[in-house]
């Protein structure tokens, strides 16, 4: 079982919107993706502890902070107004049917992508190497908590949120 909690805002994001963040409440992640400040900083002392242990944590592509225009596009890769059966959706007055055989995207808008906090993590030394967290799921569900990190959903093991907003857990200051 996943342990979830709700995210909690930073401070520093109470002026922003989802998916438009400001560039200075976000820190560069390896070379490519970008978080949350606080965030950035649990992910660092996550990555730390697993190095520690000898996993390899990475995201993958994609899978951190996501601007609005970013966000419509994954939701439009993932759900068409074509009728398919499962999961529908409505959004700008319309419904919206999941794509059969692709995982879920948060309608635009609402992704905790678009405020710097999730991160779609998986093992390797590079995002465009990632495999999938699963054999070191049990490594994350022990320890991911300490450093603020949360599940959102049982569905997605993959998507880590930052939920600690202003709290700063200690394993993070150390």
């Amino acid at each position: 079982m996943l342990p979830t909690r709700s995210v909690q805002h930073p401070a520093a994001l109470q002026c922003s919107r989802n998916g438009e963040v400001q560039r200075a409440r976000l820190t560069l992640i390896g070379t490519t993706a970008l978080l949350e400040n606080t965030a950035a900083r649990a992910w660092h002392a996550l990555w730390i502890a697993a190095r520690a242990d000898s996993i390899d944590l990475t995201w993958t592509p994609g899978g951190a902070y996501r601007d609005l225009g970013e966000q419509a596009d994954l939701f439009f890769r993932r759900w068409s107004q074509a009728y398919a059966p499962g999961e529908s959706v409505t959004w700008a007055g319309r419904k919206w049917y999941r794509v059969p055989g692709t995982a879920r995207a948060a309608v635009p808008g609402t992704s905790t992508h678009g405020w710097g906090l999730a991160l779609d993590m998986a093992l390797g030394e590079f995002p465009y190497l990632a495999t999938s967290i699963t054999p070191h799921l049990p490594w994350m569900i022990e320890h991911a908590p300490r450093f603020g990190w949360f599940w959102e959903s049982q569905s997605e093991p993959w998507q880590l949120n930052y939920c600690a907003g202003d709290a700063i857990p200690q394993p993070v200051l150390d």
